[in-house]
């Protein structure tokens, strides 16, 4: 059906582009096959679901003998001294596409003035079914959980990522039962009767919050007041000290914080305490010891003191963290951890789930770890990979294009990749030069390695729709020097402070080329925009975003 659209302006001239667009004109409708009244009932499940490379997962085996797990529901947690090794760890996979080893099932967001993290205040807010059927934008999985339900008291669910829906359940034997999320938007459910019951579920998960994509722009000024945290003033004083120590900035963007973050918490030794500066949390967190938990409770104290709202999550194997980021939403981030072997129970039947690509530096204490599911891990082996669902696509480079793969989406605000393009009426080049590294990182000796990375951007147009496409190319280089293999995120800004929109994202050719066609989302409001591009950098390249 044809309508108009309002033109967006996107001018390239002597720097980026810019761009105008105009109100939605369209709203998502279900894929073909997918009548939403199939989806958000009690007492029925689909006979299959489709998830992402094609596959159709039948609904969970019910034959299987009731094993409930002990349902933890600690009302915090705190540091501890134990920063050894963690031995053997049990982990039971109760989704499909499995998650392992990265289930939600206790989460904490508030630190008290000896360190300990809790849950907000907010009591437990009920939460009913989705009556919104899956959106391309959202990944699709499974639940087979057994529980020890009563009318009495809700105990703990776990989930796959902050902000997952439920859209339909049964239970074996049947009985209702209610969910609900607490103030760190955990999961929780009660019976309508005392009884041991397996909860059969479809739950659905925004796909940005397994695909790790920072814009280059934002700062903590950008987050929203009633998200921003609050430490004891305690707190903060120590947490100053670990972030000098680290060498981040406060007016740094929110992407170099979290890389140099992310880079010295995952470099932590499973190894005692080095020295005793009598504060546990200064002790864990300069000395850089400690497994998961340790890793993960430190980071969120540390991001907090920044003003990044960040959590602690924690299963019966694994603690990691959640960061929020203005515009995009939840994320995850593993820290990596110690142990000499990760078991893996209720694999059979399941696939792994395939996250988006991590930008993050990957030292080699956290590549060689038992949550990236290497040797350490039992259970797994074979298990078939499959990649993210829906929406959001991954972007490869193959020659000397970028190519989109994976299914479109248009469903409004998804940062959708276009495959050709309409024909640009003007093409005028967009040189800038890339920012130069900074003395000083979360893991000093090997950030002194990183070379500095500059990259030239050009576009095709100066004035698109929203919904219609514009090409991108350029080089990244380095003193000169094509690189390849280089992850490139295309954003929409309104200055060097304001990131607006996501457009995609491509990897750079052997001489540090890259190419690429990307749709402007649907949802970006009528105005003038700078096209930015940038590159997390590598373990032997630097971040940085062009000008």
């Amino acid at each position: 059906m044809a309508s108009h659209r309002p033109s967006a302006l996107i001018a390239c001239l002597l720097w980026p582009a810019v761009l105008y667009a105009g109100p939605v004109l369209h709203e998502y409708l279900p894929l073909d096959g997918e009548p939403q009244n199939n989806w958000a009932k009690s007492g029925s499940l689909p006979a299959s679901l489709d998830v992402a490379d094609g596959l159709s997962l039948p609904a969970p085996d019910e034959r299987a003998a009731l094993k409930p797990q002990h349902s933890a529901s600690s009302s915090s947690v705190r540091l501890d001294g134990t920063t050894t090794h963690d031995g053997v760890l049990n982990y039971r996979a109760e989704f499909n596409p499995s998650i392992v080893p990265l289930k939600r099932v206790e989460v904490f967001d508030v630190v008290g003035t000896d360190y300990a993290l809790r849950v907000g205040g907010r009591p437990l807010r009920p939460q009913a079914l989705s009556h919104a059927p899956p959106a391309p934008s959202e990944e699709r999985f499974w639940g087979s959980i057994d529980l020890s339900l009563s009318a009495s008291r809700a105990v703990r669910l776990p989930s796959v990522a902050a902000g997952a829906r439920i859209i339909s359940y049964r239970t074996e034997p049947p009985q209702t039962v209610a969910f609900f999320t607490d103030a760190a938007d955990a999961w929780w459910v009660r019976g309508s009767r005392t009884a041991v019951v397996r909860l059969l579920f479809v739950t659905v998960a925004p796909h940005s919050y397994f695909s790790v994509e920072v814009p280059p722009l934002v700062r903590t000024e950008d987050v929203p007041e009633r998200l921003r945290p609050q430490l004891p003033s305690s707190v903060q004083e120590a947490a100053q000290q670990v972030l000098h120590h680290i060498g981040v900035r406060a007016d740094d963007t929110i992407r170099r914080q979290l890389e140099r973050l992310v880079a010295y918490f995952r470099n932590f030794k499973a190894e005692k305490l080095s020295g005793n500066r009598g504060d546990l949390y200064l002790s864990i967190a300069l000395s850089q010891r400690g497994v998961c938990r340790h890793r993960a409770q430190a980071f969120v104290i540390t991001a907090q003191a920044l003003g990044i709202p960040a959590r602690y999550v924690q299963n019966e194997a694994h603690a990691f963290v959640e960061v929020y980021l203005p515009r995009r939403g939840w994320l995850r981030i593993d820290l990596g951890g110690a142990s000499s072997e990760l078991r893996v129970a209720r694999t059979e039947s399941r696939v792994l789930h395939r996250a988006g690509p991590d930008p993050f530096p990957r030292p080699a204490r956290f590549a060689a770890n038992y949550s990236q599911l290497g040797r350490q891990a039992r259970g797994v082996a074979g298990m078939r990979r499959v990649g993210s669902n829906g929406g959001a696509q991954r972007v490869v480079a193959r020659g000397s294009e970028a190519q989109a793969v994976g299914a479109s989406s248009r469903a409004p605000g998804a940062a959708t990749r276009g495959t050709s393009d309409p024909g640009a009426s003007l093409a005028v080049g967009a040189p800038s030069a890339g920012d130069a590294t900074e003395e000083g990182s979360a893991d000093e000796a090997a950030a002194a390695l990183l070379k500095p990375t500059q990259i030239e951007l050009s576009c095709s147009q100066r004035a698109v729709s929203r919904g219609d496409r514009v090409r991108l190319w350029g080089r990244v280089s380095s003193s000169g020097r094509g690189i390849g293999g280089l992850r490139l995120d295309f954003s929409l800004s309104r200055g060097e402070r304001s990131f607006v929109a996501s457009l995609g994202a491509a990897v750079s050719v052997a001489d540090g080329v890259f190419e690429v066609t990307l749709e402007v989302p649907s949802s970006v409001p009528v105005g003038r925009y700078v096209v930015v591009a940038s590159t997390p950098g590598d373990n032997r390249y630097a971040a940085s975003v062009s000008r």
